[in-house]
């Protein structure tokens, strides 16, 4: 089960899309734009913003959806003090996957996107030209051709150029930036795996999963292994810096129950 990430975007993003009529017209013109509104209009009190990215440039802010959209907000002209409602709108959005946008990374030149089963990349210099087309996708190499897991953490490892995947499969998979290929993946969690973390100056990760446990990493091996109530789900999870501790963020299976932080 994905957890939803309600974001900052989403308020915008609902402000930003044309929810007004569309100029009246009549017969079975006038009905399918009245049916369109109405569509549209339930599929934004249905949106969920599942990931947010800034681009390398700080300029611009994008979001992702559970519609499978991203759209790209600029933030210069959305926080100035003398923005407008205008200013407020996506000056551009594109469908990026068939599903959901789980999550988001930025790295100097591209946008990172994950949805179901598949990793996406957009070229920042097309996107804020408006150009969205997809630059490339990679699939981890799954157990099964049938299996399409969702991919909802994406962590940037700048130190050797890879990136870390984790979601649906109860893996942690690691892919060389530069080739494209996948070099190894971290296998032991039992459910769903929720949320990566890298401390800064080593090779350490952290990888939090529905099955209740927290998993410290090494290049490719565990250093460590730790275990919380069977009930818990650990959502999000980080190094505090300068220090030789960890932070998690877990919440029950019991949905009336509020999230929880742990140290």
């Amino acid at each position: 089960m994905r957890r939803a990430t309600p974001g900052v975007a989403v308020a915008a993003w609902a402000r930003g899309l044309d929810r007004s009529s569309r100029a009246g017209g009549s017969g079975w013109a006038g009905f399918d734009a009245c049916a369109m509104d109405a569509q549209r209009a339930l599929e934004l009190l249905h949106m969920t913003v599942f990931s947010q990215s800034v681009s390398p440039c700080g300029k611009y802010l994008a979001a992702g959806n559970n519609y499978g959209e991203i759209a790209i907000f600029s933030l210069s002209a959305a926080l100035s003090s003398e923005a407008k409602e205008e200013s407020k709108k996506p000056v551009v959005s594109f469908t990026a996957h068939d599903g959901p946008v789980y999550a988001m990374v930025s790295t100097e030149r591209q946008l990172l996107s994950s949805g179901n089963g598949e990793l996406r990349a957009w070229n920042w210099s097309d996107i804020v030209k408006k150009g969205c087309k997809e630059a490339w996708s990679r699939r981890p190499p799954y157990r099964s051709s049938l299996e399409v897991p969702e991919i909802n953490s994406l962590q940037l490892n700048p130190k050797d150029n890879s990136i870390l995947l984790a979601g649906g499969d109860c893996a942690v998979h690691a892919m060389d930036l530069e080739s494209g290929t996948f070099t190894h993946a971290l296998r032991g969690h039992s459910d769903y795996v929720h949320c990566l973390a890298l401390r800064d100056q080593s090779q350490e990760c952290l990888s939090g999963s529905e099955d209740g446990t927290v998993r410290m990493w090494g290049s490719q091996s565990l250093l460590g292994l730790f275990k919380f109530k069977s009930s818990w789900v650990i959502i999000t999870t980080t190094f505090l810096s300068g220090w030789p501790y960890w932070l998690s963020g877990y919440a029950t299976h019991q949905t009336h129950k509020s999230p929880q932080i742990l140290c």
